[in-house]
């Protein structure tokens, strides 16, 4: 059975210079890449230690036919 882990992140987009107006007009640009820190919580005694995480990560979002799909690489820092 799975547990909860709750993970939320702030980071910087970047979108392509040439797909900004369309952006901005509402229009999803064909791929936004960026970085983040995520940060995790949990009460299940045997992930608390992700509660103390340090980490960063970096990802892209693209718009595949009708859905969006996202992709993100989180790497622990030590």
């Amino acid at each position: 059975m799975g547990h909860m882990i709750y993970m939320y992140y702030d980071g910087i987009a970047e979108i392509p210079e040439e797909q900004i107006a369309d952006a901005l007009e509402g229009k999803w640009p064909s791929v936004i890449r960026g970085n983040n820190t995520p940060r995790f919580e949990t009460g299940h005694e045997n992930y608390l230690w992700l509660n103390k995480l340090k980490a960063v990560g970096t990802g892209e979002a693209r718009l595949v036919g009708d859905h969006l799909e996202v992709c993100y690489s989180v790497y622990a820092l030590r």
